[in-house]
């Protein structure tokens, strides 16, 4: 019969076992294609060849899935490799015991990330590939089982996929995807181009054959956006009408100015409230103590100091809640990065030098201090007006009178 999709729709099921129709009587007829039907009704479409005298048959896919125009098309690309000298069954079968990406994904995690990287930037990795809360035996070193695999963006993608058959419009279309994330496009390709040279080492892949090669990283724009008087006092509203683990930790990331990772990894054996002292074992700059305020000591005096602080709290359950907190606040578009962007800016803003916003925020060095220093007053600036009204009183044999240079305003 001329197989078409009506045609197909109105093939009774045979009592048992299988019925086979082929494409034939038309012009555009496909030799060898068809459609299997069996008993209970399933239907997909199959390619008939003949190779080195035997005959062979291969499934193409089943209807629903496929139309009867795409299968048609396969059946025709299956011929002509066919007619080329290649066995397209011996070549299905020789890929169906190929390495696939879960298990490069998995290596990545075990025999490089957990190897070589900070334990949070493995979390960081773990959230890219499994999604869900992060599970690690800090005891025995060793990653626990996720909560369901490859539940993450890249995960999801990727996992099912064989290693070597991903190719670089895979890669593109995948990044593409992430367009109005941008910077979580450009972590989630960073991650995946090492996991491609991982697998060239690991003999998955041919030497040189790093699919996200010249795929093009979107342009990130640093966002400088802080919460001023009025924002905060709204958030406080929407706050106290949330969750309160989740509004714990957010006023935690405000009075501390840790980052997410930080405040959430936070465990009870860490944090001393007679001191008034956080240790951090794995923050970003390398291990360091945060001096916690006194509405600080307040959030955390509230929660449990036995393991985890925040519990099962994971950044995308926490980020989710964000998303609402932040929309009954009226703070369209604010991140939960902003929230330590305020604590920065407010630290500059009430004349704090560079060294110490440095250690206030950990940064690692004073690269990234710069952008808040200079907000709504100028410490160097004040600094060289002091000293230079000392030295000038002191040419003229007068004691120096310290005054505040005028604001110069943001550059």
């Amino acid at each position: 019969m001329k197989l078409n999709e009506r045609a197909v729709a109105e093939i009774e099921p045979p009592a048992e076992g299988y019925i086979l129709e082929y494409d034939n009587n038309h012009a555009k007829a496909v030799p060898g294609f068809g459609v299997r039907v069996t008993a209970n009704g399933a239907k997909a479409f199959i390619f008939q060849y003949r190779f080195k005298g035997r005959s062979v048959r291969i499934t193409i896919g089943k209807l629903g899935k496929w139309t009867v125009l795409a299968a048609r098309r396969r059946a025709q690309e299956l011929g002509r490799l066919v007619d080329s000298g290649c066995d397209p069954m011996a070549e299905r079968n020789a890929g169906r015991g190929a390495p696939l990406m879960a298990e490069l994904l998995t290596r990545y995690l075990t025999e490089h990330a957990l190897r070589k990287k900070k334990l949070s930037s493995v979390q960081e990795d773990w959230g890219l590939i499994h999604g869900g809360k992060f599970h690690f035996d800090a005891k025995a070193k060793k990653l626990g089982q996720p909560d369901k695999p490859f539940n993450g963006t890249l995960g999801h993608y990727f996992s099912k996929m064989q290693v070597a058959a991903v190719t670089r419009g895979d890669v593109s279309k995948f990044h593409g995807s992430l367009h109005e994330t941008p910077y979580r496009a450009n972590r989630a390709l960073a991650l995946l181009s090492k996991a491609m040279n991982l697998a060239e080492l690991w003999e998955l892949r041919p030497d040189n054959s790093n699919p996200c090669r010249h795929v093009e990283k979107y342009q990130e724009v640093a966002r400088d956006r802080h919460l001023g008087d009025d924002d905060l006092a709204a958030l406080d509203k929407a706050l106290k009408q949330s969750d309160q683990m989740v509004a714990a930790a957010i006023r935690l990331l405000l009075f501390t100015g840790c980052r997410v990772s930080e405040v959430l990894g936070l465990t009870g054996d860490r944090v001393d409230l007679r001191t008034g002292v956080a240790r951090l074992e794995d923050a970003k700059a390398g291990a360091r103590d945060v001096l916690l305020s006194t509405p600080a000591l307040a959030v955390l005096s509230k929660l449990s100091t036995e393991g985890p602080i925040f519990g099962d709290l994971t950044y995308s359950t926490l980020d989710k809640a964000w998303r609402r907190i932040r929309e009954d606040a009226g703070l369209k578009g604010a991140r939960l990065h902003d929230l330590r962007h305020t604590v920065g800016t407010m630290a500059g803003m009430g004349g704090a030098n560079s060294f110490i916003v440095r250690d206030l925020l950990g940064h690692k060095t004073l690269a990234m201090t710069g952008r808040y220093v200079s907000k709504d007053t100028d410490p160097v600036r004040q600094t060289s007006e002091r000293i230079s009204s000392r030295i000038a009183a002191a040419f003229k044999g007068e004691k120096a009178e310290v005054v505040d240079h005028p604001k110069a305003g943001r550059r």
